[in-house]
């Protein structure tokens, strides 16, 4: 059974129901997916669930693919790792969006610690991947893939006020790297 289109299928739907929960205070252009999880928001266990869920898939799915295939373990446990810090990047939750709320420093930093290296996990698994696949096709995917992952998330972190876009775009070239390599027949 393939779990990342399952995983990705699970986040994409929460996304959308969290969109539909939040206050017209947050903008999908400028806040993050993160935000619509944030300390002291009312609806940020929707995200939060969305956040598990995907862990709780991904995670599996790694190691299913791990069983598949032995010998692929220094790609797939980075993609394990990564499952596992989206998964505590929710329960470890970002600052809020909404004015005067008031939060945890310390929480905010650890979820962006937690999305950070999730990011870096992601971007390691695709050069592992470049580097230990065989077809030169996929090598290309795989390359392409880390180009954009790592041109995308310098250009996040320069932007403020179309983060949530970028940051949008990044997901999308993550997910769509995970159903490419879960489909692929090595």
């Amino acid at each position: 059974m393939k779990l990342y289109p399952l995983a990705i299928a699970l986040i994409t739907a929460v996304i959308l129901a969290a969109h539909l929960a939040a206050p017209p205070a947050y903008d999908w252009r400028a806040n993050t997916i993160s935000e619509l999880g944030a300390q002291g928001y009312s609806n940020a266990w929707i995200m939060r669930l969305g956040f598990a869920g995907f862990c709780l898939l991904l995670i599996p799915g790694g190691m299913l693919r791990l069983k598949a295939r032995r010998t692929s373990w220094p790609r797939e446990l980075p993609l394990i790792l990564y499952g596992a810090c989206i998964g505590l990047s929710g329960a470890f939750s970002t600052q809020p969006f909404l004015p005067e709320v008031s939060f945890s420093q310390a929480e905010a930093n650890l979820h962006s610690l937690l999305a950070t290296s999730a990011g870096v996990l992601l971007s390691l698994s695709m050069l592992l991947y470049m580097f230990l696949d065989s077809d030169m096709r996929r090598k290309f995917v795989h390359l392409v893939a880390l180009i954009l992952t790592v041109a995308i998330s310098a250009l996040f972190g320069m932007v403020s006020s179309g983060a949530g876009i970028v940051q949008r775009i990044l997901y999308l070239v993550g997910f769509a790297w995970l159903v490419f390599i879960d489909w692929q027949v090595e």
